[in-house]
């Protein structure tokens, strides 16, 4: 039957095929910038600007301008928070978030991620479960970084009340059980 083909054809064909392959293949669309929402107050910083503050404690414009706003402790407390990385694989982490405790997770969680969409939930559950598969690990930045936003926008008052309400302490020790 492939003898009846014209040579150019099967090419092109394969060619075709090896595009769409990739294409289904190729990493989604990830976080480059991090905002940071207080009612009608923004602050926006880069991914790379943010990765290399935690490795290098050498600020950037950008990083420079969310930090005037911070206390030194909490400053040091940002990239401790951001130093993090969880030593767990990707298909655990997928396990885990499928389970009914994961879901509770991700439904507490995601408020903190601003969206103008309802996707919400699965916009994290992807990121979470692609920073498990980074060459990073699993934390806080490779979660922000594999967000399937070009820009991740956080809300300050939902980390606050999430914080008053028990904690990411409190949230994990649920997971976890």
């Amino acid at each position: 039957m492939l003898k009846n083909i014209h040579p150019l054809t099967l090419g092109l064909s394969a060619s075709m095929m090896t595009v769409m392959v990739g294409s289904l293949t190729a990493p989604a669309m990830a976080a480059s910038r991090i905002s940071f929402w207080y009612g009608p107050f923004q602050q926006s910083v880069s991914t790379s600007s943010l990765r290399q503050y935690v490795q290098t404690q050498q600020a950037s414009s950008d990083v420079s301008g969310l930090l005037r706003f911070m206390k030194p402790q909490d400053r040091e407390g940002l990239v401790n928070v951001l130093k993090v990385s969880l030593p767990i694989d990707v298909v655990t982490v997928s396990r885990l978030l499928n389970s009914p405790a994961g879901d509770q997770l991700l439904n507490k969680l995601s408020p903190m991620f601003i969206r103008r969409d309802q996707a919400g939930v699965v916009a994290l559950r992807g990121a979470i479960v692609l920073a498990s598969s980074s060459k990073n690990g699993l934390g806080i930045l490779s979660i922000l970084e594999a967000y399937p936003a070009r820009e991740v926008n956080i809300s300050i008052p939902e980390i606050l009340s999430l914080t008053k309400n028990g904690g990411f302490e409190g949230l994990m020790g649920s997971f976890l059980k």
